[in-house]
């Protein structure tokens, strides 16, 4: 959502988007980068970042580099706890399931697991494995595998290395994650519970995946001619939390860019 210009803060406007420039794919900065990206001296870069230092956000690592400090974790930690993606998401996931009449629910990524957040149930619920308090692995059930796939491709290759011991599945799994990345979203057949299918689109904000979606239920009740509506669907629900979310946000201290 583009926000209006806050006149009169051009430097600590530099200074912010300096930290957002650490990502998983970019987890160390150097003046270097700065410069490059914010088309500015060296002398001004080496300030901005010496701000960032006064403040415990960044520190200096001794071969040039800057990496981010515990206190920003502990910023995200204080957000989440304000901010709830269970909350956002209720009304999507309730309308989703009464729409399908399957369990939908949805997960995020801590780490090297699937965190589940929250579901909406019909009447005729399934013991699904992926239960409120669970975690998964990412490599096993199409949820799962959306947030491994819209990770970063370094995270990628490092967590199916450690999980993963055959040499020829760990390529498989590789090109299977840019399939998920070019097709929006994911299927699974009875990877993670016996006889059941499951579809899953990212919920993103701002080109950032906070969680996966997902619907799952039995085969016999999904053909494939059912799977392409749900997957529709569920690319719907995804937009309609990630504006839900992004209001929350707002409303607890301003969420935007100045793109």
């Amino acid at each position: 959502m583009t926000k209006e210009r806050t006149p009169g803060v051009e430097s600590a406007r530099r200074v912010l988007k300096i930290l957002l420039m650490f990502s998983e794919d970019k987890p160390e900065l150097t003046v270097d980068d700065v410069m490059a990206a914010h088309g500015i001296s060296q002398t001004s870069a080496y300030r901005y970042l010496s701000l960032l230092r006064e403040l415990r956000l960044i520190q200096l690592r001794t071969r040039g580099s800057y990496v981010l400090t515990p206190r920003v974790q502990r910023l995200a930690a204080a957000s989440e706890d304000t901010v709830s993606l269970e909350h956002a998401a209720m009304p999507s996931l309730r309308r989703l399931s009464e729409q399908f009449n399957e369990t939908a629910f949805l997960m995020r990524r801590a780490r090297n697991e699937a965190i589940f957040v929250a579901s909406a149930e019909p009447d005729r619920a399934l013991a699904l494995s992926f239960r409120p308090g669970s975690a998964s692995v990412l490599h096993r059930g199409a949820v799962a595998k959306v947030l491994l796939a819209y990770s970063s491709h370094r995270f990628q290759r490092a967590y199916i290395d450690r999980h993963v011991s055959d040499l020829d599945e760990r390529e498989r799994l590789m090109k299977e994650m840019e399939h998920v990345r070019l097709v929006g979203h994911s299927e699974s057949l009875a990877e993670v519970d016996e006889g059941i299918w499951g579809g899953a689109v990212p919920v993103l904000l701002e080109d950032t995946v906070i969680a996966s979606l997902s619907i799952a239920g039995p085969e016999f009740r999904i053909p494939p001619s059912r799977r392409a509506k749900i997957i529709d669907e569920l690319k719907i629900g995804a937009d309609e939390i990630a504006r839900e979310y992004e209001s929350e946000l707002e409303g607890v201290g301003g969420y935007g860019s100045d793109r």
